[in-house]
């Protein structure tokens, strides 16, 4: 749950209403939406800018688990240099 919430605020960071790229998406999303839902049509697609930064997030979120195992498979092949070889219970 951290690590989505930070991804989610630092994806939010760079959402602002007054740039002409979100006011554009807002207006745009707006105009379609006004003759399909009744009410605010302005909220609605606040929402969907929101849901998208909370997709985007999750998205972030997943990849940064897939790095672990990315990096252990990276990794391993270096580290086996150092392993041992198992003694064989034939050999007395």
């Amino acid at each position: 749950m951290g690590r989505r919430h930070f991804h989610w605020n630092r994806l939010i960071e760079d959402i602002n209403p007054a740039q002409p790229v979100v006011q554009h998406f807002l207006d745009a999303h707006a105009d379609r939406f006004e003759s399909l839902i009744p009410g605010d049509a302005s909220r609605t697609a606040i929402k969907l800018l929101s849901g998208a930064a909370q997709r985007e997030a999750l998205v972030l979120t997943y990849n940064d688990l897939l790095l672990l195992p990315g990096a252990l498979f990276v990794c391993g092949p270096m580290l086996l240099p150092l392993v041992r070889r198992p003694r064989s219970f034939l050999a007395h």
